[in-house]
This record gives structure tokens, C-alpha cells and sequence, in this order.
């Protein structure tokens, strides 16, 4: 039967009520949102790729031509064959995760109304948990997707001489000094204008306001932090890429995930990817083929299958940076 105890935190105070039966009360602890849905296509779903109704989905990629391939350096009037822009390729679904968990019908009478709480708060987590593996398994695709010229420490298509950190040398993080300037010791912003200008010369984008980036939690802190001393200070001069709103830096609308990969070095620290891509060329297919309840002789069986993939389809679109963080 219900009672009444002393609590402890209220100095013995009697009042503190125990009810004799279930209280129909669930926390929700689970943050729905997926960051990485904010940097694919979303054009492109599986019933659109059609790969609702078959396992793989071709796409042509027009490239640019080179105009010194073309003519060979030559402008007298010298024809030279026109190399083909076209290239292909497929997207399937690779990854599937089959749900199969047992439960008692016994059970699932005694505990009553309980039991339609019970069936809701195995639906959301389960829900949650697949978010959480697509966007672990997709960033770490789209990071190692990138071409070879936007990423390490000679990036950039043209200039080849950017410095974006790999995982032997990463950039490192740290408060910005202007007297303490070097090609591995930088600023967050320092960072993003390296991107920046990789993703150009890459040829992927016309304005900055197309490209999404992703980091870490604490990238986008030290990011924020940086930006808001800039905008309270007194020299504009020094900011030209902030417009008086934190999160956006350089046009580009900055997000953050805990599901990014990570390195472990040798002294401690730990390497840090951060992602710049053009959203256009990234695809991230996934279905939820079903998620039942089927009941079977004395138990109940909560069924499902789930199928996703993460493309990219041209390395050009992602930029990706190595960065590591001062003490």
C-alpha cells in the first residue's frame, strides 16, 4: 500500500508520497535531430533513386573539360579531340540492420496500459539509434570520400600548397595571436578560410552560401568564441567574414555532431575532422522496410529491417580538414 517516508533532502520533512501502483511517467532523454540530413540532397531519396524497387542506382557525372587539354596550350586553330566529360556510377544500399527482439505475452498482459508506453518507447529508440548509426557510418564516408586535392597538407587543385592538416601533422587549434602565426598553429576562422578557398579552387562553387560544414562540437565552440570577440571588438578590419550573427561563418551555415571520426595520437591528443562539402553531391539513401509488432504462440516479436547508404558522388564537392586543439 502507499506510504509516506522521510526525505533525506528535506531535512527528514515527512510528505513524500510512494504510490503502491505504476505512474504512467517516461523521460525522453533522446534529442531527435540528424545534422547530417542538413548536408546531403534531399532530392534524392530512395523512391526518386528508385532504389525502392531495385538494388542499384546508376547516375552520370558531367565534368568540366580543361581548356588546356582541349587545345594543348595551342590557340592558332589546332583542333584536338574533345575528351568525354561523362562518368558514371551506382548507388546501392549496402548497409542493413534486422531487428528481432522477444517478448513475453504474459507479461505484456499483466503490465496492462504499461504495455502500449512499453511498445512507443522501444519504436522511438529505435528510431534514435538508427539515426545515430547512419550519421556515425556517413561522416565517416563522407571524410574519406574526399578527393586528393582537397584534403593534407598540399591541398588545392591549383595552388597545391594549402595546408588542411592529415593525421601525422594536424593543424592545431589554438586561441588566434597575430604575432604567433605559423602554417600548423592557427585559428578556427583561419581554418574555414582554408576551406574556403580549397572548395574554390575546386571549382564547386560560385558562392560560399551553397556549401554546408560540419565539425566537432568543440571546433564550432572555439569557432563561436572567436567570432564573438571579433564582432565586440574595435576593428573591423579584422572581420570581414562575420555580419553579426555567430553560427554562419564565411556564408557557410556551420553545424555540429558527436559523430565524427576521431584519431587517437600518440602523445595524447586527439585528431579532429572537419567537413565542408557541397550538398549536391552527397546522397544518403535509407529506408525503414517495416518495424512490426507480430505475436507468435506465448510471445511477442518486434520485427523490422532498416537500409542505408552514404555517397558521395564526386570527391571534388568535400573538403575536409585535420585539426587538433592546444591544451
Amino acid at each position: 500500500m502507499a506510504k509516506y517516508q522521510r526525505a533525506a533532502d528535506l531535512k527528514g520533512a515527512e510528505g513524500f508520497y510512494i504510490p503502491d501502483s505504476v505512474t504512467y511517467i517516461t523521460i525522453n532523454e533522446m534529442v531527435a535531430c540528424s545534422t547530417l540530413q542538413h548536408m546531403v540532397n534531399q532530392e534524392w531519396n530512395p523512391e526518386k533513386l528508385g532504389l525502392d524497387c531495385a538494388p542499384v542506382a546508376h547516375y552520370n557525372i558531367l565534368e568540366p573539360i580543361d581548356d588546356m587539354v582541349f587545345t594543348r596550350h595551342q590557340f592558332n586553330g589546332e583542333r584536338v579531340g574533345i575528351p568525354n566529360p561523362f562518368r558514371n556510377g551506382q548507388i546501392q544500399m549496402c548497409h542493413s540492420y534486422a531487428i528481432k527482439e522477444k517478448f513475453s505475452r504474459d507479461e505484456a498482459i499483466r503490465q496492462c496500459r504499461y504495455w502500449e508506453e512499453q511498445r512507443w518507447g522501444y519504436e522511438k529508440a529505435i528510431a534514435h539509434m538508427l539515426r545515430n548509426m547512419t550519421e556515425s557510418y556517413g561522416y565517416r564516408q563522407i571524410a574519406a570520400s574526399a578527393a586528393e586535392y582537397n584534403q593534407g597538407n598540399d591541398a588545392g587543385k591549383l595552388s597545391g600548397n594549402l595546408k588542411l592538416g592529415d593525421t601525422v601533422n594536424p593543424l592545431v587549434v589554438s586561441l588566434p595571436n597575430s604575432d604567433n602565426v605559423s602554417d600548423f598553429e592557427v585559428s578556427a576562422l583561419e581554418v574555414v578560410s582554408r576551406m574556403v578557398l580549397a572548395a574554390s579552387e575546386a571549382g564547386v562553387m560560385c558562392g560560399s552560401d551553397q556549401m554546408r560544414m560540419a565539425a566537432s562540437p568543440r571546433f564550432v565552440a572555439k569557432l563561436m568564441n572567436e567570432q564573438a570577440a571579433h564582432v565586440q571588438g574595435c576593428c573591423v578590419e579584422k572581420n570581414p567574414a562575420v555580419s553579426g550573427v555567430l553560427l554562419p561563418a564565411y556564408g557557410l551555415n556551420v553545424l555540429r555532431s558527436h559523430f565524427f571520426p576521431t584519431k587517437r595520437l600518440a602523445d595524447g591528443r586527439t585528431v579532429e575532422y572537419v567537413i565542408m562539402v557541397d550538398p549536391n553531391l552527397i546522397v544518403a539513401p535509407a529506408v525503414l522496410d517495416y518495424l512490426e509488432w507480430e505475436k507468435l504462440l506465448n510471445d511477442i516479436y518486434l520485427i523490422g529491417n532498416y537500409r542505408f547508404d552514404v555517397s558521395v558522388l564526386s570527391g571534388r564537392g568535400v573538403v575536409v580538414a585535420a585539426v587538433t586543439f592546444d591544451k
